[in-house]
């Protein structure tokens, strides 16, 4: 298979996206540009039947590469899966059965498709990592613990926040671990808490004054650090009491951490060694994880692996959007939906989600965003980049159609032209249960919660009663479900 060294391809790659390359971006465009095949991977874990849109914007990394004449690997974690990943959660995470794994991933390759080629030349290759991590016996995972400590893995956010307990900023509601001298250290080595004047001594025993690392502010009043200055000077043992109790209000509980959730890190990094890769793509939050393949593939194969951690989406507040998170748009989702969903963002997400989530060239993003600033109604904006996005994963006729289905629904605010059917085959039923096998809700439960926040209609009437009997006879009946959704009940 030959390889491509364009360098303006190579360059699109290492940069349209990219958070950060290890060990530089330098030398994996070196490699790159050597002409030597890499083999490099991008690993899913299947805790839902869905790929979203941030598992895209990695597939479509791997595609790149792919069409550079690279070999890539879709890896389902089909064993790491069953463990759960700890990245970014401040709960362990609730544990999936091998059945259930299997069938989540089910659809996996299929919706992949819509962006991986795997047939042809140089066609993605699917591969499972219950085919070698569930073969490995106690020796061997004890073998591959030797490589890690535990301060290694506490250096990770989420582990230092539940080991040590959480504390929430007062002025700007960020929450962190509570661990002073990590807090400190953070604060000192941060140039822009620096220029707001914060400045914070080196810290040895016992506890000390606290500033948020993000805002740079000190939690105790002028007042306080007063009270706490004189008492310092007055009676130092009581200086600890005195600052816990300030402190109480803001802090949270420690969490229990469990020994299977360290060994996640472990087994994703053995991965690497499995596959003997090159090259790992993943999101930037998965860094960590990706960085004790490095280490292993370092220690175990005497190999350099490359690591390309990719920029994440996020919401308005900051969180990234996934199936955890919320705001998921799937590749399952019906064109109506993912173009609805894109128009439901925040304004502030249209230029990051044109980055980052589709192929538009650079210009024509910065021609989108001279606009908005130029006073260009962010909605049209939105309107663009919700059908390019439906273009990619249906196609242009399909994308045209979500757009006039929204205009109508939504600006127009009339009914859609096509509604799905739900015959009742002469039953009677409750608006519960209709809202549950129309698919509209999950569960009896959720569905009473959308009668209570009065989001279900029948006709233009809004139901509040959730044991409303439904059952037409001769005239059809439209049931609607937020602003997106209709059914048409038939007798």
């Amino acid at each position: 298979m030959n390889v491509i060294t364009d360098e303006h391809k190579i360059n699109r790659l290492l940069t349209r996206g990219v958070a950060t390359v290890y060990p530089t971006t330098e030398k994996l465009r070196e490699l790159l540009m050597s002409g030597k095949r890499l083999r490099l991977y991008n690993g899913i874990d299947p805790t839902a039947p869905f790929l979203h849109i941030g598992h895209a914007m990695q597939l479509r990394k791997l595609r790149e590469f792919q069409d550079l004449g690279h070999e890539v690997i879709m890896l389902i974690g089909s064993f790491t899966a069953m463990i759960g990943d700890p990245t970014d959660k401040l709960a362990t995470r609730k544990q999936l059965t091998k059945q259930e794994v299997l069938a989540n991933a089910a659809t996996y390759k299929k919706q992949a498709s819509k962006i991986l080629k795997f047939s042809g030349d140089n066609a993605a290759k699917v591969m499972f990592n219950d085919k070698w991590l569930g073969k490995m016996n106690f020796g061997d995972v004890m073998q591959l613990a030797s490589h890690f400590t535990v301060q290694q893995m506490l250096e990770r956010d989420m582990f230092d926040r539940r080991f040590m307990g959480e504390i929430e900023c007062p002025h700007c509601g960020n929450v962190f671990a509570s661990n002073a001298k990590i807090m400190n250290k953070t604060i000192r080595s941060n140039p822009k808490l620096a220029d707001l004047g914060v400045s914070v001594p080196e810290v040895s025993t016992g506890i000390t004054e606290m500033w948020d690392p993000k805002c740079g502010k000190a939690f105790l009043s002028k007042e306080d650090q007063e009270a706490l200055k004189k008492l310092r000077e007055e009676d130092p043992k009581e200086a600890p009491s005195f600052l816990f109790t300030k402190y109480g209000r803001y802090m949270r509980p420690s969490k229990p951490i469990y020994l299977h959730e360290f060994m996640y890190p472990l087994m994703q990094g053995y991965d690497s060694v499995a596959m003997d890769v090159d090259l790992e793509v993943g999101g930037n939050d998965q860094t960590f994880n990706m960085l004790a393949g490095r280490t292993l593939m370092r220690e175990m194969k005497q190999k350099e692996k490359f690591v390309l951690a990719i920029s994440l989406l996020t919401n308005s507040e900051g969180k990234k959007m996934s199936k955890s998170e919320g705001g998921v748009i799937a590749l399952t989702d019906s064109p109506e939906d993912m173009f609805g969903k894109i128009m439901a963002m925040d304004d502030s997400m249209i230029a990051p989600y044109f980055k980052l989530a589709t192929d538009l060239e650079d210009d024509e993003i910065a021609a989108v965003e001279s606009a908005i600033a130029g006073g260009m109604n962010p909605r049209d904006a939105k309107m663009h980049l919700a059908e390019t996005v439906v273009e990619m994963y249906h196609n242009k006729s399909k994308a045209k159609a979500a757009k006039k289905h929204f205009l109508q629904v939504f600006s127009n605010k009339e009914m859609p032209d096509v509604i799905p059917e739900l015959s009742l085959g002469g039953r009677t039923l409750t608006i519960v249960e209709i809202l549950v096998e129309a698919e509209f809700a999950p569960s009896k439960g959720e569905a009473k919660r959308l009668i209570e926040q009065a989001g279900v209609k029948i006709g233009s009437e809004v139901v509040n009663d959730p044991m409303l009997n439904v059952s037409p006879r001769t005239d059809e009946v439209i049931v609607q479900k937020g602003k997106r959704f209709f059914v048409k009940l038939l007798p």
